[in-house]
């Protein structure tokens, strides 16, 4: 009996013991073998079928135990898979490796065979030759999970300036959710917030004067389990309207696979730790001193066309006043997580002073004999304002000098033609109403001699400018003009080109435009209008030519810009349908749109009168058509442009008139008209 009641406790003991004691075990106890090139990473490993921390490691080359912190090459891992990596090899680190992990129940060991081959490749020096790609490149194939931020890494060396260039799916990357410092000189490409659409294949290309090389990687996002929501940095807007108006912001989410709920903030006064406005992990506390919550019955919901998975959301603040001022968040969560964009809205009274865009003063060099053009923009302007101009502290009587010629307005102006240096000074524009004034100084430097032209106007044709511009740089939705002025015997013939082909010269140019004018004025530059552009001039005894390459600069806000080859004049019969469509070339930020249809013409036509201030909707000139009769279409082969229609339906000899397509956003306007002529029915048209 005794002997039995030992057994039974004595078994159990046993097993417990045994388990306690067991050694390590290696998944794999063959011998390995590995063989690399001079210089590359050699990575040995030894897989166990489980590891504890007070277990002990030790690697062995040759029977001796390597002193791996005494060579920076060397570094090791340990644990269920460990691993000991050497950077660099030689032909010296060849040899038989040996992985020995033990505890106080014994040892295990694997042998591993190293064969380094090849023969060390000379470096270049540092800073000098063509680009070649350095390490910490990142791999060809990069998996990253949907809503983490990642880096996309094309380290080079070679001589400067190295410049670097992004491609994405063959397409210059656009600048969505990438780092605000990004620019030629950076080595890698920052995407924040990852997103489904991000899959492609980029590619950087890095250059200097003596060559390029290229690297491809194919990034693929995971939308795969529950990620925090994304919202598109585009949105909200900073707004400025004035007392009494309305406004709305909104915001887009642009990826979130499982629901989400949002609201809207209005900011009392900043918190101290702003930007970071401190939501973290808990939920928004709504008794909170800095911010209150709109009412959810200012939210609506709108759709994002050809935006799969996208979704957008908007408040609306009526009648605002200047306690509406202040910052407006957007923020969505879901169980993951949080995601918040924020814009500013600011309130002008009635009565405010003029407000200029930029105060900095401006510094302007010219050629003498050139034409300056000094500009003050303004945020809004209105006709009853006073603009006067001041060089070295004395107004100056413009009335008195045929060369200079003024234009008030929202981007006020001060041209000087045919410049000598008696024109150099500090120049001042000042813009007063009966709140105030604001100012902006303009330091204009005129250099050089007015050089002779020799006999005029006799010989083949030759440029009159010596210095002419080859590379132009130019602000989206700005006018410009590009000059080829040159001399020689009568007639003579200009010719622009765009990338080699005949410019067509009907999109936004002077309507005046022809053959026997030496400039190029291109209105409202949009990013589709960058390119080379050649100028020929010649007579019967010869012809001359220039480029010069256009970079239309397309960052910050600017107005929208429509298409000036619709609307088109329309003409139907009593019950018929019209339809008036209007296309948007370029906006950066959201627009909004309205067709308005004339009961008669201003009395200041073509010019509209719109100027910056708010449509004034109940107007005797003009009424806005129902929304209910917009349609929006998409332009084909047009990356980033829109279409709005209006149709008319059963029209009658009441809808004859001028048409009007509006576009706005917080920066400005555009607009273009057409005329719909109505004919009675029976009547026939030439042709029919």
């Amino acid at each position: 009996m005794k002997f039995s009641i030992f057994c039974v406790f004595l078994y159990p003991l046993t097993i417990i013991s045994a388990m306690k004691g067991n050694k390590p075990k290696l998944v794999d106890k063959s011998t390995g073998s590995l063989t690399l090139q001079v210089s590359q990473t050699a990575r040995l490993k030894c897989n166990f079928l489980s590891w504890k921390r007070e277990w002990k490691m030790v690697w062995k080359v040759n029977g001796k135990v390597v002193q791996i912190k005494k060579n920076k090459r060397f570094r090791q891992r340990n644990g269920k898979s460990s691993l000991l990596r050497i950077k660099r090899v030689v032909k010296a680190d060849s040899g038989m490796y040996e992985c020995i992990a033990s505890n106080d129940y014994g040892s295990v060991s694997k042998l591993l065979n190293l064969t380094v081959v090849g023969e060390l490749k000379p470096q270049r020096e540092h800073g000098k030759g063509p680009p070649r790609l350095t390490k910490g490149i990142s791999p060809q194939l990069v998996t990253w999970p949907a809503s983490g931020d990642l880096k996309l890494r094309c380290p080079a060396d070679g001589e400067p300036r190295l410049k670097y260039q992004w491609f994405k799916d063959g397409k210059v990357v656009n600048y969505r959710r990438l780092d605000a410092k990004f620019n030629s000189t950076r080595w890698y490409l920052r995407i924040k917030t990852a997103v489904p659409s991000d899959n492609g294949i980029y590619k950087c290309v890095v250059s200097n004067r003596l060559g390029n090389i290229s690297h491809e990687i194919k990034l693929t996002v995971i939308e795969n389990g529950p990620v925090r929501p994304v919202l598109s940095t585009q949105f909200p807007v900073n707004k400025t309207a004035r007392v009494g108006g309305n406004v709305t912001f909104k915001c887009i989410e642009l990826f979130s696979p499982i629901l989400t709920h949002y609201r809207w903030l209005h900011w009392n006064r900043l918190p101290p730790n702003y930007p970071d406005l401190g939501f973290g992990d808990d939920p928004p506390s709504f008794n909170s001193t800095y911010y209150t919550e709109i009412n959810p019955l200012h939210y609506q919901s709108f759709p994002v066309l050809k935006a799969e998975g996208k979704y957008g959301g908007s408040v609306l603040l009526t009648n605002v006043t200047k306690e509406d001022e202040g910052m407006y968040t957007c923020l969505i969560s879901n169980f993951i997580g949080k995601s918040w964009r924020s814009a500013f809205l600011r309130v002008l009274n009635k009565g405010d002073k003029p407000n200029l865009v930029d105060k900095s003063a401006d510094l302007l060099t010219l050629e003498v004999g050139e034409t300056a053009r000094l500009k003050c923009k303004f945020y809004s302007w209105k006709p009853e304002w006073k603009m006067v101009w001041k060089m070295n502290g004395k107004v100056i009587q413009i009335k008195n000098n045929k060369r200079l010629r003024p234009r008030n307005g929202r981007s006020s102006l001060l041209r000087i033609k045919a410049l000598v240096k008696a024109d150099s000074g500090m120049y001042e524009c000042i813009a007063s109403n009966d709140y105030g004034s604001v100012r902006k100084l303009l330091n204009l430097t005129v250099v050089g001699e007015l050089k002779p032209r020799g006999e005029h106007r006799k010989g083949p044709p030759w440029f009159t400018e010596a210095k002419k511009p080859r590379f132009v740089a130019w602000p989206a939705s700005a006018d410009m003009i590009l000059r080829c002025p040159a001399d020689g015997e009568p007639p003579l013939k200009y010719q622009w080109f765009k990338d080699g082909k005949v410019l067509n010269h009907r999109r936004r140019l002077d309507p005046k435009f022809n053959s026997t004018r030496w400039y190029l004025r291109i209105r409202t530059a949009v990013p589709s209008d960058n390119g080379f552009y050649q100028c020929v001039v010649s007579n019967r005894l010869g012809s001359i030519s220039h480029k010069i390459k256009l970079t239309v600069i397309e960052k910050g806000p600017v107005r929208p810009v429509l298409s000036a080859q619709f609307p088109v004049n329309k003409t139907a019969q009593v019950g018929d349908n019209v339809s008036f469509q209007c296309i948007e070339l370029f906006s950066p930020i959201l627009t909004e749109y309205k067709w308005l249809h004339w009961n008669r013409l201003p009395p200041s036509y073509p010019d509209l009168g719109f100027g910056d201030d708010p449509l004034l909707f109940n107007s005797t000139y003009y009424t806005v058509i129902n929304p209910v009769h917009y349609h929006s279409f998409s332009v084909q082969k047009a990356e980033g442009k829109y279409g709005g229609r209006v149709l008319l339906t059963n029209v009658t000899k009441e809808d004859e008139g001028m048409y009007t397509c509006l576009i706005s956003n917080h920066v400005g306007k555009g607009w273009k008209s057409a005329f719909l002529r109505v004919l009675n029915e029976g009547f026939i048209r030439a042709g029919e």
